[in-house]
């Protein structure tokens, strides 16, 4: 969603002592400046997200029942019969929707937008 990832080349495990029986790559990863504004809030999509892939091999019914009974709804049958780790980033922000609805982003103020990290509590100190 911020940025675009690239798989440059494949490592094979044999480049590894011990050789892992996993196969590896090198990714580049390109940050968007500026950051694209989102159609969801960024917080609800950061609860989404986590809330979803605590409970990752769990249907999407499952995992996001707290959320869903928060805010009086349910997903459509196609969404909560998915696993989250079946889900690629935009349909997060589908989903997120789905639940919270979509923000007008044509009204947001772009310095705010930028201006804080989105995986981090904009409050802490770090």
């Amino acid at each position: 969603l911020y940025a675009r990832p690239q798989i440059l080349f494949k490592i094979p495990n044999t480049a590894f002592y011990p050789q892992p029986k996993v196969s590896s790559a090198l990714v580049a990863i390109e940050f968007l400046h500026p950051r694209p504004p989102l159609p969801v809030d960024p917080k609800k999509l950061r609860l989404v997200i986590n809330t979803s892939f605590r409970q990752r091999r769990k249907m999407l019914r499952q995992s996001l029942k707290g959320i869903l009974k928060s805010v009086a709804k349910t997903l459509p049958d196609d969404w909560a019969t998915k696993r989250p780790e079946e889900l690629r980033p935009p349909e997060f922000l589908k989903l997120t929707a789905l639940i919270y609805g979509y923000r007008d982003i044509e009204n947001l103020d772009p310095a705010l937008e930028s201006g804080y990290p989105v995986w981090r509590d904009p409050s802490s100190s770090s």
